[in-house]
């Protein structure tokens, strides 16, 4: 009546008034939960703190996707900013030429500015790069890299 692989159904005293589908569900779930206690201690802690790396390591990948990437070192410069626009340029995190460019522009001429000793200048430029990242905060430029950005841009003022 029942495949050869279940166990003997009538082999449980209270299963009297129990249907066939319901004894061999009994008998399947007995199987399991026997099997399951026949682990050894040491087997079920091995499995166990694999479970919890494995989440440990998702929840690290996801909540600082800084750590999962390739992180690039920002010298506080503004050849290091020029640098890092291009990174995140080239990762995606800066979509558009025209954005790109503005942003490069801004850090040509405030490198100019410092390099004839104007320093003042170069600080009243980066401000206004530093505007036009927030101006296209999560528009052309991903929040993420925008506030990297403007934390960089700022440390390069207080630099100069």
């Amino acid at each position: 009546m029942f495949p050869a692989r279940f166990p003997d159904v009538t082999a449980f005293p209270d299963d009297r008034g129990r249907t066939p589908v319901q004894k061999v569900s009994k008998a399947v779930s007995y199987r399991f939960i026997s099997h399951k206690r026949q682990q050894s201690p040491m087997a079920r802690l091995q499995k166990l703190l694999m479970q919890i790396a494995v989440i440990a390591v998702l929840t690290l990948a996801y909540t600082s996707p800084a750590l999962a990437q390739d992180e690039m070192e920002c010298p506080p410069t503004i050849e290091g900013l020029k640098e890092c626009i291009d990174h995140h340029y080239s990762q995606g995190d800066i979509s558009g030429q025209g954005t790109y460019n503005s942003l490069m522009a801004k850090a040509d001429a405030a490198q100019a500015a410092a390099d004839r000793g104007q320093t003042d200048t170069a600080g009243n430029i980066l401000n206004a790069f530093i505007n036009q990242v927030n101006a296209q905060n999560s528009n052309k430029i991903t929040p993420e890299v925008a506030a990297h950005i403007t934390h960089h841009a700022q440390m390069t003022i207080e630099e100069l």
